[in-house]
């Protein structure tokens, strides 16, 4: 753009302003014709023609082919993104399937420390009893009953230790 296009003339006569003059230009490129339409401010820049205007049909034919590379991009990233989904939520479904079982397991081993820790706490008692029922005066005789019971409750601690 030259400076005589940015300035305005001195002419009284001429009353346009400078910033509506037109360029004066020296490059190769054509200037509009005056018969063709003016572009809108909200065209782009790209949408301008470069070397003389496309005709009707070379612009529809070009927004179609650009329609079709849209459509065609968007159809593969949905179908990606079910792909994916699909594969989401298979692994959801095994993880969800491991934590049950986890946790059926660390609901049995819970039971099982239960059941174990009473029965030495029983065992306990029952020791510090014994104990003191022979430092007693009267000692304590066990019956028949109490001796399998007592065995037997031993014969389960020992089979859970092995």
């Amino acid at each position: 753009m030259s400076i005589s296009s940015l300035t305005c003339s001195r002419d009284p006569s001429n009353i346009i302003p400078c910033y509506l003059e037109p360029p004066r230009t020296t490059s190769n490129f054509p200037l509009p014709e005056q018969n063709t339409p003016p572009l809108s401010p909200s065209s782009s820049y790209h949408e301008r023609p470069f070397h003389g205007e496309l005709s009707l049909t070379d612009r529809r034919e070009r927004n179609k082919a650009a329609s079709a590379r849209y459509r065609i991009k968007k159809n593969t990233q949905y179908h990606e993104m079910k792909k994916t989904i699909q594969e989401i939520t298979a692994r959801n479904q095994v993880l969800e399937t491991q934590l049950q079982e986890l946790h059926n397991e660390n609901q049995k081993l819970k039971s099982a420390t239960d059941r174990l820790r009473s029965r030495l706490m029983a065992k306990k008692l029952l020791d510090q009893w014994i104990q003191r029922q022979q430092h007693s005066t009267q000692p304590y005789i066990p019956r028949k009953a109490e001796m399998d019971l007592l065995d037997d409750d031993l014969d389960s601690l020992y089979s859970l230790h092995v």
